[in-house]
């Protein structure tokens, strides 16, 4: 019986010590996780080349798009911005969900062309599809 019972809190400490040695999920941007076109109200895409007063709002397709292109990323497509560096964003886009805003812009820092606050957090997005997207659909021109 004491072979056993010490097998088993054997068991429990080995399973204990992976659980505490696993890698811990981030839960960067949650609400970009599984995000499906139908579950936004709205796309805005505003640019320093557009008329501010007027956003111009994404099509269903470029929605979509833009859905397929937020549900790639993965934790390490983001970099915590704890020092809030970076300047005016020139450009970006904004998303309605549930109520809610959400701001993808540019930023001018190395660890990521776009950024977007989260969680009282600034994050740099270094992804270069999603930010080949919003500079054609924010109308940019390098």
């Amino acid at each position: 019986m004491k072979k056993f019972a010490a097998l088993i809190l054997a068991a429990v400490c080995i399973l204990s010590l992976a659980a505490c040695s696993a890698k811990p999920e981030k839960e960067i941007c949650i609400w970009m996780h599984d995000l499906k076109a139908e579950d936004i109200t709205t796309v805005s895409v505003w640019s320093m080349n557009i008329d501010k007063e007027t956003l111009t709002v994404l099509s269903t397709e470029k929605t979509a798009e833009l859905v397929s292109l937020l549900n790639k990323l993965t934790d390490d497509s983001f970099t915590e911005n704890s020092e809030c560096v970076g300047g005016t964003p020139e450009y970006g886009i904004v998303l309605e969900i549930d109520g809610e805003y959400f701001c993808i812009n540019q930023s001018i820092a190395p660890p990521g062309a776009l950024e977007t606050e989260y969680g009282d957090k600034l994050w740099w997005i270094d992804n270069d599809e999603l930010t080949s997207f919003v500079k054609s659909v924010c109308e940019v021109t390098d």
